[in-house]
């Protein structure tokens, strides 16, 4: 065995480096400093050119550690700051004066420093130790008198610095990669072709793109179906980035259990604000700020053996249209604790090994990229398991198919400025028959009419399912023909009763697969008369009743499929859109006598149309505000936005999970698919529209205000997706929002600021509970599951049914939905709001 010091085995420097033994959790609380020196090895240390040491502080402080060698300083000082009581591991570095110095045979004291300073004390602790010095690492000091020199010799190679932080030493040479696949497939991510998703490995330069990119996907890398049928990626392939809300996938071989993910320290969705951890293993940042994004991390739940389990990375807030993101992955450790060594592939990059490979050195120079980007943020490129990078899509890229057929219907009609809120151009035709209700069929409604608005048509071979869009040379939707988009409409008795007064036109948008008769039902009548509204629907056409047979019959079997649900949202959208301008022109519904009183007189207030949608409605709802013309107000409903995100956690899922996994056999390729697609679900969900809903909007497009109406533990539509929209359209939270024990979060509703003031003029939000588990377990809810699975529908109740619904709600709904209107506090100002008759806990 060659006797110079860097000839430490692999095993042997990372268990020296790296293994400690009793050790706690990376992240376990302490109020307690405390500082350790991992080994006072002399070879571990100085083949390392590293120390390596864990650091414990309280909350709140700041620590800047120092290593000493008989009082002379052998490292750089490294400065900390803690925001809670953790304990990290990290590397010091040292100097090339510390190196020479502990190369040396002398009996050398090592002094472990750490000054730990919170508020306006100051303590420091130490770690002392002998260093134990090791012949294979040991070198003498010079002689008084230079002894004669010795025959030339040639000089060995010189040896390569092994990384730190788990990375674990390097292979004695620069291992073949192999590139078979690599002309469709990644190869940072063994046995994987898309081992990083998203990631701008699938893309290729276009300069007619706004990003500069274009989607580069191939059958040969897609999933495949049971019948061996790879998704065509075409429509996929257009895309000029990835979505803004895009989950984030890859596998990491030993941190691919729930206990590992919670060794690693990765973000939980509990605990948000461990985004900013000095050390958080999983790293998202703007590539051009070098900032981090606020995320959340998890291990895929719902896989059943730990070779399929993936990694999960989910933007907590919405990432910006055609910026450039990376992921960074360091410091990951199994389940027992240990470090996670980097594939060779990516080594090759991170460690600066030569090779002779062309397709790998021609990636080169990106990775250097990243490397001095990520370094700029203060994440060593040392410390990496994996770094890749991806860009989102354009603005124009996701709604412009939705914007090109909004405007030329509108166009159609006369109007050509639709920011202006002026209601220019003709009415869309429609037909409208009336029927009066007697206070035995309808408590609440005195009318209901029915009828049918005529729309431009924008799929292919006609508007029914399975339609899709043919584009122009430009890659906008050709029109073919018209549609009918069937509504029904409600005024209350309110209105009919009273000769002065007027109903203000609000449009209603129905639930999952559901249909505009939904807009007939018992809560919406309540609704109704609560704030003098004629509420009226049609379908969300992609995703009512009639789209059901088609999605779980040819679309989910073959997700080639899946732009027919997304064209066909795009159309139900501007379904929606004419029928609001009807509901609005002077020469529209209020100029027919359906929608008048007896004596011809006017029944609706035509200044402004309103929206108010739940569940489904609540959803897309988001998507219908950010391009809508002619409301500025809307009330979204138990919603929330990005279906990739949603339906594992929803109890609706089922029959439409259990179809696409009958389809797709292989686990991790499930999630995989939800992520693709999504970015087609983004140009007709509020996914792919959410950061222009409210205060930056879309192109001649007016600004709106939203209120966000959420139920705590929602069976179907998860709390965390609602959250996010929050954060993503910059709504203001209702205080209290949670009794003790109805949020798991350490900081429930991080990032979302508290109201301060009402009324609130700004966009908002509300948690409604209809309590814990109570009854003898048949009344109330638990907090909803921590991990992407749905809640338990065998005990207690969903509060889907009734948060954003009851009195209380359509009073604050009511008001908000008015011309000047703002968002009230209805609920009793020192508790949450509740619901379901529950009444908070017993005092």
């Amino acid at each position: 065995m060659s006797h110079r010091p860097h000839a430490v085995t692999v095993a042997a420097l990372a268990a020296l480096l790296l293994a400690a033994p009793g050790a706690a959790s990376a992240h376990a609380a302490t109020t307690k400093s405390k500082v350790t020196l991992a080994t006072a090895r002399q070879s571990a240390i100085v083949a390392a050119h590293t120390a390596v040491v864990t650091v414990s502080a309280p909350g709140a402080s700041k620590v800047t550690l120092s290593l000493l060698s008989n009082g002379h300083a052998v490292t750089s000082s490294r400065h900390l700051t803690f925001r809670r009581a953790q304990r990290v591991r990290l590397a010091l570095a040292l100097t090339t004066a510390g190196t020479k110095r502990l190369k040396a045979c002398n009996t050398q004291k090592l002094d472990l420093r750490a000054t730990v300073r919170r508020g306006k004390t100051t303590s420091t602790v130490r770690d002392r130790r002998t260093l134990a010095l090791d012949p294979s690492a040991c070198r003498p000091s010079a002689p008084a008198t230079p002894l004669p020199a010795p025959p030339a010799a040639p000089a060995p190679p010189a040896p390569v610095t092994p990384p730190v932080h788990g990375t674990g030493a390097l292979p004695p040479k620069t291992p073949e990669i192999d590139l078979s696949t690599a002309d469709h497939c990644e190869i940072l991510v063994p046995g994987r072709c898309i081992g990083t998703w998203p990631s701008d490995y699938f893309t290729k330069a276009d300069p007619t793109s706004e990003t500069g990119l274009r989607v580069n996907l191939k059958p040969a890398a897609m999933p495949q179906n049971v019948d061996g049928t790879p998704i065509d990626p075409t429509d996929i392939d257009q895309s000029d980035g990835f979505s803004p809300g895009q989950e984030i996938l890859v596998h990491v071989a030993g941190m691919d259990t729930m206990a590992a993910g919670e060794q690693t320290g990765i973000v939980p969705v509990t605990d948000l604000a461990r985004t900013y951890d000095n050390d958080q293993a999983v790293v998202l940042i703007d590539a051009a700020t070098g900032k981090r994004q606020l995320i959340w991390a998890e291990l895929d739940a719902t896989a059943t053996t730990d070779d399929q389990r993936d990694l999960m990375i989910h933007p907590a807030k919405n990432l910006i249209e055609g910026h450039r993101y990376i992921v960074a992955l360091r410091h990951l450790r199994t389940a027992d604790d240990q470090p996670i060594p980097a594939n060779g592939a990516f080594r090759i990059y991170r460690d600066n090994l030569p090779s002779d490979q062309a397709d790998i050195e021609a990636r080169r120079p990106h990775f250097e990229s990243l490397f001095s980007t990520l370094s700029k943020a203060g994440i060593a490129r040392d410390d990496l398991y994996l770094t890749w990078d991806f860009t989102v899509a354009s603005t124009q890229n996701i709604t412009g198919r939705m914007l090109s057929i909004r405007n030329d219907a509108f166009a159609q009609l006369g109007d050509h400025d639709l920011g202006d809120l002026d209601v220019d151009g003709v009415s869309p035709t429609f037909t409208a028959n009336a029927v009066d209700l007697t206070p035995q069929q309808d408590a609440h409604i005195a009318r209901r009419i029915t009828g049918n608005v005529t729309v431009p048509c924008y799929l292919a071979p006609d508007c029914g399912p399975g339609g899709t869009f043919d584009l122009d040379a430009d890659g906008n939707p050709v029109q073919h023909g018209t549609t009918l988009a069937p509504y029904t409409c409600n005024i209350p008795r309110v209105v009919m009763d009273d000769p002065d007064a007027l109903a203000r036109p609000t449009m209603y948008g129905h639930g999952l697969f559901g249909a505009y008769t939904q807009t007939d039902g018992g809560k919406r009548g309540e609704l109704a008369e609560a704030g003098n509204l004629m509420m009226c629907g049609t379908d969300f056409k992609g995703m009512a009743s009639d789209d059901q047979v088609n999605a779980i019959t040819h679309i989910l079997p073959d997700m080639s499929h899946f732009n027919e649900m997304a064209d066909r949202l795009q159309q139900g959208l501007l379904n929606f859109l004419y029928l609001g301008r009807a509901m609005i022109h002077p020469d529209g519904f209020a100029g027919n006598v359906n929608f008048q009183r007896a004596d011809h007189s006017a029944l609706l207030d035509t200044r402004r149309l309103y929206y108010t949608g739940v569940s489904e409605g609540g959803i897309l709802g988001g998507a219908l505000t950010a391009v809508a013309p002619d409301f500025t107000r809307a009330a979204l409903v138990v919603p929330g936005m990005n279906y990739s995100v949603l339906l594992p956690r929803s109890t609706d899922y089922a029959p439409f999970g259990a179809t696409l996994n009958a389809a797709y056999t292989t686990e991790s390729d499930r999630p995989l698919v939800l992520s693709m697609v999504q970015m087609l679900w983004d140009r007709g969900e509020p996914d792919g529209y959410a950061n222009h809903m409210t205060d930056d909007p879309l192109p001649d497009t007016p600004a709106h205000r939203v209120i966000l109406e959420a139920g705590i533990g929602d069976h179907q539509v998860s709390n965390v997706t609602t959250e996010t929209e929050a954060r993503t359209i910059g709504a203001s939270i209702r205080t209290p929002t949670f009794d003790p024990g109805r949020s798991l979060d350490v900081t429930p509703s991080y990032g979302i600021p508290a109201i301060d003031h009402y009324p609130f003029t700004q966009n908002a939000m509300v948690m409604w509970d209809i309590g814990p588990l109570h009854a003898n377990d048949t009344l109330g809810t638990p907090p909803a599951p921590t991990t992407n699975t749905p809640p338990s529908d065998d005990v207690g109740e969903d509060p889907h049914e009734f948060s954003g619904q009851e009195a209380e709600a359509n009073t604050q709904i009511a008001a908000f939905l008015n011309t000047g209107g703002a968002f009230t506090d209805t609920c009793d100002p020192l508790k949450p709001c509740y619901a379901a008759g529950w009444t908070g806990p017993p005092n």
